[in-house]
């Protein structure tokens, strides 16, 4: 009997992931039926069943790895001198790639059905602290050398972060004409403290 290695369990389960998700995108998750992952997938049910019994299974795989690949984003990205704009300059270059916008309608899928599926919403709800968590650790960092106002707490920081990223994909998404160096203008502008007029003001006196 042929030895199954774990690269090749895994690259199976990459397939039927990514194929689950291109039928989500497609018809959505009431719609899509186990029999559409597998023919999107070019497997047999049983192959499919093998690793995933339910369409939820599949569904909390997706976020899983959805929030680790942001989890590797933000690690990776943080590598810059300035941590927190190296991050913010990686999810900009997202907001131009029509594939990651497209993927956001799988993201809108998901918190939809996080509203009627408790199993989904908690892995949903622990995935997107990972991110979180993750980040708060970069604007902790940064605090600590004194580039970020040390009197904010560094979660809150994180999440007010991550929801502009989401809310620019959205706006993507939905096709409203956003620019995006405009838009990564701003939050630069935030984070470095040029954003208020009232510090400006206060220079020419």
């Amino acid at each position: 009997m042929p030895i199954v290695t774990e690269e090749h369990l895994e690259a199976r389960r990459k397939q039927i992931i990514g194929a689950a998700a291109e039928c989500f995108i497609e018809k959505g998750f009431k719609k899509t039926t186990m029999r559409d992952i597998c023919r999107t997938a070019k497997l047999s049910p049983g192959a499919v069943y093998n690793y995933f019994p339910s369409k939820d299974k599949i569904i909390e795989a997706i976020a899983q790895a959805s929030q680790e690949q942001n989890v590797k984003i933000i690690a990776s990205a943080a590598e810059d001198d300035n941590p927190l704009w190296g991050v913010s300059k990686v999810f900009f270059s997202m907001a131009r790639d029509p594939a990651c916008i497209r993927s956001t309608g799988l993201s809108l899928e998901l918190f939809a059905e996080s509203s009627v599926n408790p199993h989904i919403a908690k892995g949903l709800r622990e995935n997107i602290n990972a991110s979180i968590v993750k980040l708060a650790e970069y604007v902790k960092s940064e605090q600590e050398k004194g580039l970020i106002n040390g009197d904010l707490d560094s979660e809150a920081v994180a999440q007010v972060l991550m929801v502009q990223f989401w809310g620019l994909n959205i706006l993507m998404f939905i096709n409203l004409k956003v620019n995006v160096d405009k838009f990564s203008s701003v939050i630069e502008a935030v984070l470095d403290g040029r954003f208020s007029a009232r510090k400006r003001k206060g220079k020419k006196r």
